[in-house]
């Protein structure tokens, strides 16, 4: 009987669904990111900026990871109009593959997580199509800073 009340006082106050954050997960949720960079290529030409052309609006927006797998875009100080939300998009997140990739439930692809570490993230994905009948990759590249 002792040994059962003592499992039942160590274990008892544990709440379904704790666990403990990854050491990844702890990088990705602690602090808030910016989209720094945005790059292109197709198939094996060269990875193209598309940073350069951005609204001041959209430099300062911030991205947050949060640790009950929720992601949300947040506008930041400059707006785009008058009007624009402080919470721009929401939707979940996942980890995937021994936390490799990425998944947003919007989306069904998953996105490789080329690098993470407490100055950097970068979320790589890869999509196909035809162009004039020839099978061709496009490859996205995200760099984000923190805030």
């Amino acid at each position: 009987e002792l040994t059962i009340l003592c499992m039942l006082l160590f274990t008892g106050c544990e709440k379904q669904g704790d666990k403990k954050s990854s050491y990844r997960q702890t990088l990705l949720t602690a602090r808030n990111w910016v989209l720094s960079n945005y790059e292109v290529k197709y198939g094996s030409g060269p990875w193209q900026s598309h940073s350069a052309g951005w609204d001041d609006c959209d430099k300062d927006d911030t991205t947050v990871f949060r640790i009950d797998n929720i992601y949300e875009l947040r506008g930041g100080v400059v707006k785009c109009d008058q009007f624009e939300p402080i919470i721009l998009n929401t939707d979940g997140w996942h980890f995937a593959e021994y936390e490799t990739k990425i998944q947003f439930d919007a989306y069904a692809d998953l996105h490789s997580i080329g690098v993470l570490n407490e100055d950097e993230l970068v979320i790589m994905e890869i999509k196909e199509g035809i162009v004039g009948g020839q099978i061709v990759y496009k490859y996205a590249k995200s760099t984000y800073r923190h805030d």
